[in-house]
Formats: C-alpha cells, sequence, structure tokens
C-alpha cells in the first residue's frame, strides 16, 4: 500500500519554470485555477511522466533548458524524482534514513522500485494497458466510445463483475475436455502397440534363466580372477625375494676377504698413526730449520769471535786504568772552577815547556777515557752474546742424526700430499659426473614436456605460427 502525495515539484517541464504544489491530505481536494494555457494540463502532463513515462523524447523539455525534473512528495517521507534530458534517462528514490537510489537503463518501461514507492502502475485487462489513475482534460469517460471498443469494454465490465473467469473457466473446461478425449484415444493406441510389444519379449522368462545361470559362472571367474591376481602378486614378491637373494650373495661375494681388510685397516691405521707422529717430526724440523737459520746469520756475525775475546781482555785491563782516569777526570772537574785562571796563568807561562807538556798529557788522558767507557759498553754486549753462542752451539750438538730423520718426513710428506691431492681430484670427479647426470636427466625432462606442450599448443591452435596453414595431427604425434 502506497502513501498518498504530499507536494508535487516541477521544474523546466513545458512552461513551468520551478513550480511546488502542495496538495491537500487523504479526504480532502485539491483545485487547481487560472487561465489558458497557465500550465494547469502540463502538471497533470508531468505526473503522467512520473508515473508512467510518458510521453516519449525530451520535447516537454522548456525551451532554452537542457533537462526537465518532476518529482513527489509522498506521506511518509519518500521523495520520487524524474530527470529528462538528451543524455540523462533516469529515476531517483530517496527513502528517510536511507541512500539516494538512482535507476538507469529503463528504456520505456517504469521501474518496478518506482512503481512500489508511487503504487501507481499500467492495469492490464485482456490485451489493454489502461492508465486509470489519470484522466487529461479532453480524455473521454471511463469506458466512453472514443476510448474504448465495444467489444473491449465488455470485456472490462465482465472482469470488473467477475463473469470473465466464469467464460474462461468454461472454455478451458470445454478445451479440457477435447484434449482429454484426445489423449484417452492416443493412450488407447498406445496400449495396443505396447501390448504387441510385449507379446515379442515373451522369451524374456528363459533368458532370465540363462542369465542367473550366466551370473553364477560369472561369480566363480572372478573368484579364479581374484586368486589369479593373488598368485601374481605372490611370483611378483617371490621374484623381488629371489633378486634380494642374489644381491646379498653378490655383497657376500664382494665381501669374502673381510679379515683381510680389517688387518688392512689395522696396518693402515698404525700407518696413520706413524703419519701423525712423521708431521709432527716435520713440523718440529720446520722449526728448528727456521732456529737454524736465525743462529746461523748470529754465528756469521760472531765469526771473528776469537778477536773478540782478545779485545775483551785489554777492555778488562783498559777498564782499570779507567777506574784511575775516572778519579783523575773528578780531580780535573774539581779544579775546572779553577780554568779560567789556570788558562790566564798558561798563556802567562806559555813558554814553559814543562806546562806545555803537563797540558799534553791530560788531553791525551781524556781521549783515553772516552775510548775507555765505548770499550766497556762493547764489553757487556759481546759478553752476552758469547754466552747465546755457546747455548745455541749445546742445541746443535746432534743435528747430523736429525738431518737423516727429517729427510725421512720429508719423503714421506711428500708421498702423503701426493696422495691426498689425488684422492681430493678423485672425490671432486665423481661430485661434477653426479652433477652432469643429474643436468642431464633434468634437462631431457624439461625438453620432453616442451615437445608435448608444443604439440598440444598445436593441437589446440590448428594452425601453423609460422605459415599459418592447417597442422595434421599426425605429424603433430611425430614430432612429439
Amino acid at each position: 500500500m502506497s502513501a498518498s502525495i504530499k507536494s508535487l515539484f516541477v521544474e523546466d517541464f513545458q512552461s513551468h519554470s520551478k513550480s511546488k504544489v502542495e496538495l491537500a491530505p487523504p479526504g480532502g481536494l485539491t483545485v487547481i485555477v487560472g487561465p489558458t494555457d497557465s500550465g494547469k494540463t502540463a502538471l497533470v502532463r508531468a505526473l503522467r511522466l512520473l508515473f508512467y513515462n510518458v510521453p516519449q523524447g525530451t520535447d516537454y523539455i522548456r525551451v532554452g533548458r537542457n533537462m526537465a525534473t518532476v518529482a513527489v512528495e509522498l506521506a511518509d517521507g519518500t521523495k520520487v524524482a524524474r530527470e529528462r534530458s538528451k543524455s540523462v534517462n533516469r529515476y531517483r528514490v530517496v527513502r528517510p534514513g536511507e541512500s539516494p537510489t538512482v535507476l538507469e537503463g529503463f528504456g520505456n518501461t517504469v521501474p518496478l522500485e518506482i512503481q512500489e514507492a508511487t503504487g501507481v502502475r499500467m492495469v492490464s485487462v485482456g490485451d489493454l494497458e489502461l492508465a486509470l489513475n489519470l484522466s487529461e482534460q479532453l480524455d473521454a469517460p471511463f469506458l466512453g466510445q472514443k476510448t474504448v471498443s465495444g467489444p473491449a469494454r465488455a470485456k472490462i465490465l465482465g472482469k470488473l463483475a467477475g463473469t470473465e473467469e466464469v467464460d474462461e473457466a468454461q472454455r478451458a473446461l470445454g478445451t479440457d475436455l477435447f484434449r482429454a478425449g484426445q489423449d484417452e484415444k492416443r493412450l488407447l493406441s498406445e496400449i495396443e502397440d505396447l501390448d504387441a510389444k510385449i507379446r515379442e519379449y515373451d522369451y524374456l522368462p528363459a533368458l532370465a534363466e540363462k542369465i542367473t545361470a550366466l551370473e553364477v559362472l560369472l561369480q566363480i571367474i572372478r573368484e579364479a580372477q581374484n586368486r589369479l591376481a593373488s598368485l601374481e602378486a605372490v611370483s611378483q614378491k617371490l621374484a623381488s625375494i629371489q633378486t634380494q637373494r642374489a644381491q646379498t650373495l653378490s655383497i657376500l661375494a664382494r665381501w669374502k676377504n673381510l679379515r683381510e681388510a680389517e688387518f688392512c685397516i689395522v696396518t693402515a691405521e698404525g700407518d696413520a698413526i706413524r703419519l701423525n707422529a712423521v708431521v709432527s717430526h716435520k713440523t718440529a724440523f720446520m722449526r728448528i730449520t727456521a732456529d737454524r737459520e736465525t743462529w746461523a746469520r748470529l754465528l756469521a756475525r760472531w765469526v771473528n769471535l776469537p778477536v773478540a775475546e782478545t779485545s775483551i781482555k785489554e777492555a778488562d785491563s783498559a777498564q782499570s786504568r779507567l777506574q784511575a782516569l775516572q778519579s783523575a777526570s773528578e780531580t780535573l772537574a774539581a779544579t775546572q772552577t779553577g780554568k779560567e785562571k789556570v788558562a790566564t796563568t798558561l798563556q802567562r807561562w806559555a813558554n814553559l815547556p814543562k806546562s806545555a807538556e803537563f797540558i799534553a798529557q791530560i788531553t791525551d788522558a781524556a781521549n783515553r777515557l772516552q775510548v775507555l767507557t765505548s770499550l766497556q759498553s762493547r764489553h757487556t754486549a759481546l759478553s752476552t752474546q758469547a754466552r747465546t753462542a755457546m747455548q745455541v752451539c749445546t742445541n746443535w750438538a746432534g743435528l747430523d742424526d736429525t738431518q737423516n730423520v727429517i729427510s725421512a718426513v720429508n719423503a714421506d710428506a711428500q708421498r702423503l700430499a701426493a696422495l691426498m691431492n689425488l684422492s681430493a681430484s678423485l672425490t671432486k670427479l665423481r661430485e661434477a659426473r653426479i652433477a652432469a647426470e643429474n643436468d642431464l636427466d633434468r634437462r631431457s625432462k624439461a625438453l620432453a614436456d616442451a615437445r608435448r606442450q608444443y604439440a598440444d599448443t598445436l593441437l589446440t591452435i590448428g594452425k601453423c605460427p609460422v605459415c599459418g596453414s592447417q597442422v595434421d595431427p599426425s605429424l603433430i604425434k611425430e614430432v612429439a
């Protein structure tokens, strides 16, 4: 049930630029008066456009305007608007508390949402579509001679009075009785045909007995097939066991010399222990070799050791003289304060021979003091180096025996290094071969997949992608 219209709004429709009409509430009467061509009938045409989407086209748009709008507000607050221009053809529905609904693409009909909102729609009576809610100024009275023909009026009156349903039911009953008679004749004919066909199948009971016997035989055959499948499974298991037995015998044949291999492993472990000892000797030898080079350089530096010993003895004797000179130096330092006076006295007595000789002796004593001081320092360093050299000579007392051991260790180490290099090379070659085999398998599978995919693609397309000719499926199978 729809709500009554509360107000009508018309914009740019025929003579109306923008008009709003407040209608009387339900039970009231709204009267619109005015001079001729003032737009009274245009309001009815606007409602016809809103309710029935007629007339079609855009001739009713006000001159100089682009779009005409007709809208009504119902008593429940719902607003329905019809908007029409050369490029726009739509309805707009706005219900209280809901988002606007825009309807487009409905053609010459009125959307169901608009009919439900307004409660106004065309009434269908037989083949007639009647707009019973609106009537314009020059329209004839309802069911008048000008608008509805005589048979149409009779049909409408019969529909309104309810007699049309009785006539329709009578016609439908006659039609159903005729069809029932025709169906009865057809069914009797079909029954006779079916009886003739059934008589053709009188042999079916005997055939059923044969089928039962065949089903029994089929059951026996299936049981025999199941036993055969079980025997095949047992045969396959037996073949697998025989294969495993052959493999086990082969493994036992390969390991018949296991005790000899164990003896070889024990021997190899002993050799490995000796090899570790040789490696440790080699490390010690390398350290000794480095020490030997160091002490060789030291010995080269101390090749003149006897001369140094003589120098040391001379330095010892010179040290006693140094002590005497040190006391003289102290005396000389004590008399340094009177140097100016002595110099004045010496200048005064420069021609005295004894004074000159005394000065020369003092100068020579000072020079010897400096030499003895440097010799003392060298003596201390030479003593330390001599003790170090003696210790090195003691450490290298058994050098000849060590040379033989080191030579043997070097030979064994060289053989071990060669074996380790060969083992590493063999391992790398095995890994490279396995990687190459895996890569070859992967590339072979990828090539086969690519060929199958290419063949499937050609079969799907049906044409050669290069020349565009039809593809022969047999040739594609040969390529794949």
